[in-house]
């Protein structure tokens, strides 16, 4: 897709959307009872600290920019720097090859230099390069709110099910407000069948165990 149909795309569904975000929980981990246990475990797919972010991400927005800025870094000699109503940039889809069905959990830190209201925002996109997905091309998934002009940091973490679609990737935008991003973690979330373990307490014949 053209990428100035892309950001178009970006900003229409963004600026039109009324909705609360769409957030789905983690899935539950198989049938697990007192023999079958599940864990999750996470491994790390996409990492960007913006040292070299001139082939990692995709500008769809002129108000996105890298800032060297020592007042404005968070890590490192370069961090993004989003200001705006729309700024978006995504990670192109060839770096991630996320996988249809798998959760995967986005990591960032945040710094907010400036909010104009309390709708200013970061947000955490998923977005469909191939074809709309629920009527939709990008399904917001959620992010921080800045609820004050004076400067906020942290870090979020977010999570979703990849829709059974190809050419997904995530992205990251922002509404009234100014705000860097920086140490970027991309993670598959992965189920892990646990050795099953049988406690003797539970055996139906106890007297047996104590022969």
């Amino acid at each position: 897709m053209n990428k100035f149909l892309l950001a178009a795309f970006l900003f229409t569904s963004l600026v039109s959307s009324q909705t609360p975000p769409v957030v789905k929980p983690f899935p539950e981990f198989g049938e697990a009872n007192r023999w079958n246990r599940y864990e999750a475990k996470f491994t790390e797919v996409f990492r960007l600290d913006f040292e070299d972010a001139a082939a990692a991400i995709q500008i769809l927005a002129p108000s996105v920019q890298l800032t060297s800025d020592p007042a404005e870094v968070i890590g490192g000699k370069f961090s993004v720097k989003l200001t705006g109503p729309q700024p978006v940039f995504v990670i192109p889809p060839s770096l991630l090859n996320l996988q249809p069905g798998r959760v995967y959990v986005v990591e960032y830190d945040y710094k907010v230099l400036y909010s104009a209201s309390p709708l200013g925002f970061v947000r955490t996109l998923l977005i469909s390069t191939a074809r709309a997905l629920e009527g939709k091309t990008v399904i917001d998934i959620g992010g921080p709110l800045a609820l004050s002009s004076s400067p906020k940091s942290g870090s979020d973490s977010r999570g979703y099910r990849i829709p059974d679609a190809h050419g997904m990737t995530f992205g990251f935008s922002g509404s009234a407000s100014t705000f860097i991003l920086d140490n970027i973690r991309i993670l598959r979330q992965d189920q892990v069948l646990l050795p099953a373990q049988m406690s003797a307490s539970n055996h139906p014949f106890p007297r047996i165990m104590n022969y």
